[in-house]
């Protein structure tokens, strides 16, 4: 009973949107949803957008402009179009914290990471394993790529990019193995196949023969 009268104490104080942020934090929502549609450079429409008084048509424009000491400027509007006119909106304190990063969302939208390509990481230890027993199968390039035939075909071993890290750390990004020109496998679990092409064998030392204790003189008795 505590908790949910406190939930509902947090929830009474909470202040509510007003129709202005509403706007803005719905207009936000739909450029990362991908729902604005561009109809000329510099200017999105943003159609049914219903704040309380009804579904409207918004619009935002960005264009670039001269201020009286000669430096340029981007100018951002959000304008609300009603019977083919547009009305200039004032978001006020919100302009700043929604606009902004709307515009920035627009000019440069976001571009999807493409997924690695992945084979099972099972494989890539089989490899490894192939590699360590038929050393002489591959080698390493001018360029770094590991060059050899497996029993998957010829593989090679793109090296990546080695970029320095904290704590004097270098980590190495994009190695990829192509299998007969195929790209199959891409990230730093190939580290592991040129490790064990660069480890060095373990040779078993030889045992020491320890020296022979020095035997005891016996006396001889009289």
């Amino acid at each position: 009973m505590a908790n949910m009268t406190a939930n509902k104490a947090n929830a009474a104080q909470a202040p509510k949107m007003s129709a202005r942020e509403i706007l803005a934090s719905t207009i936000s929502t739909m450029v990362s949803d991908g729902k604005a549609e561009k109809i000329a450079d510099g200017q999105w429409k943003f159609s049914g957008i219903d704040t309380g008084n009804g579904a409207q048509d918004y619009m935002v424009k960005v264009s670039s402009k001269q201020g009286k000491s000669g430096k340029s400027f981007m100018k951002r509007e959000l304008v609300r179009i009603e019977n083919g006119a547009e009305k200039v909106v004032e978001l006020g304190e919100f302009k700043k914290q929604y606009l902004y990063g709307i515009v920035k969302n627009l000019v440069s939208p976001k571009v999807a990471r493409p997924q690695r390509t992945k084979i099972p990481y099972a494989e890539v230890l089989a490899l490894r394993d192939e590699i360590k027993k038929n050393k002489d199968k591959f080698h390493i390039d001018e360029n770094g790529t590991l060059i050899g035939k497996a029993s998957i075909g010829d593989i090679e071993i793109v090296t990546g990019a080695i970029k320095p890290m904290k704590n004097d750390h270098k980590r190495n990004f994009g190695r990829k193995l192509y299998v007969n020109g195929t790209l199959i496998h891409e990230g730093s679990q190939l580290n592991c196949c040129f490790d064990t092409f660069n480890a060095k064998g373990r040779v078993k030392k030889a045992p020491v023969a320890k020296p022979a204790a020095p035997k005891a003189d016996k006396k001889t008795s009289k």
